[in-house]
């Protein structure tokens, strides 16, 4: 449990596009104490895995839309990655067209090293079969992850302070 606790949520988070900022701490509003993360950053920003990227932040939010390359044999043929807070994060996976929870975090996981913390991830929902969509669960103290079916695909949202 505490390879999650202690490992997993703080990779998990740095990986997923937040960082800690203690040099330039962002405030939420005029008077309102400073962020305890930094504003979003790009997670997959790698060329050679995708066939289209864009990312756009404004302040603690941004939303980045990925299309991967065919040869990747994803399960699913793009991905949207909305992210926000300042004191917790929130972020909302959205798969489209295909894969179950656990499969496309464990194949976001094998793009590359850098986003081993989506193996971690992937392990613990694994345990979770089938895993109950529409139904929050804590997966380890303060992370929490809601999914659910869509038309198209799977979304997905993970909190380390809300309950959805």
């Amino acid at each position: 449990m505490c390879i999650l606790k202690c490992f997993l949520l703080p990779l998990a988070f740095a990986l997923l596009g937040f960082s800690c900022d203690t040099e330039k701490p962002q405030a939420k509003e005029a008077g309102a104490p400073p962020c305890l993360y930094a504003p979003p950053e790009a997670i997959f920003d790698m060329p050679s895995l995708v066939s289209h990227h864009s990312f756009k932040a404004q302040g603690q939010s941004s939303l980045e839309k990925i299309t991967f390359k065919k040869s990747m044999n994803l399960p699913f043929v793009s991905l949207s990655v909305r992210q926000e807070g300042c004191s917790g994060i929130e972020q909302h996976f959205v798969f489209e067209g295909g894969g179950g929870v656990a499969e496309n975090f464990s194949a976001l996981c094998s793009l590359h090293e850098k986003y081993i913390a989506y193996c971690f991830l992937a392990k613990k929902l694994e345990t979770i079969s089938p895993f109950p969509l529409g139904d929050t669960i804590e997966v380890s103290e303060s992370f929490y992850i809601w999914a659910e079916q869509t038309n198209t695909g799977l979304k997905v949202s993970m909190s380390s302070d809300k309950v959805f």
